[in-house]
């Protein structure tokens, strides 16, 4: 390999654990956006929760993505490490999670807006984040590699429709 030559990734078969990685994050970001929904009539009820206000926290997260991948794009573009920014979308949604996480818990609505405000910034930006680094890895696999992330980020969404009110069932006693 010459100098300034770019690295060929080509024989090492430990990259195919990344498109992996990337989408079982990619697969817990729809979890997220997708498990809200399979709660409404529990957060209506619990805490109490006008019909609007639930509204409100789905149009919290998903009003930033109007923006947020062109941002995301300039962040990729301009990073020097093509990783960061994905990084770092993941560690802010990790704090939104958490954020959320202690509303529910405190069930103090304006912490589950918070929250919802923080993953929203997050959700489209994690999806795209991982477009500059691993295209130049995979591109002779590139439309396959986005095949596999592709359904793990949708099994995410079917897995918080499927899984999430399953597990409230199962809690409750009733299967």
């Amino acid at each position: 390999m010459a100098d300034g030559a770019p690295y060929d990734y080509s024989p090492h078969r430990w990259r195919w654990c990344l498109p992996f990685f990337v989408g079982m994050t990619m697969f817990t970001n729809h979890w997220a956006r997708d498990a809200i929904g399979t709660i409404q009539t529990r957060l209506e009820s619990d805490y109490p929760m006008s019909s609007l206000q639930y509204g409100t926290l789905s149009s919290v997260y998903y009003a930033p993505n109007i923006v947020m991948p062109v941002v995301a794009g300039v962040l990729c573009q301009k990073s020097r490490s093509k990783s960061l920014p994905l990084l770092g979308f993941v560690a802010a949604a990790a704090v939104g999670h958490a954020v959320f996480a202690w509303g529910a818990w405190t069930r103090r609505y304006a912490w589950l807006l918070g929250g919802r405000s923080v993953l929203g910034l997050c959700y489209e930006a994690i999806d795209m984040g991982s477009i500059p680094f691993m295209g130049p890895i995979f591109t002779p696999e590139w439309a396959f590699v986005v095949g596999v992330t592709n359904s793990l980020l949708r099994s995410g969404s079917v897995a918080a429709f499927f899984a999430t009110p399953l597990v409230r069932f199962c809690r409750a006693g009733r299967l």
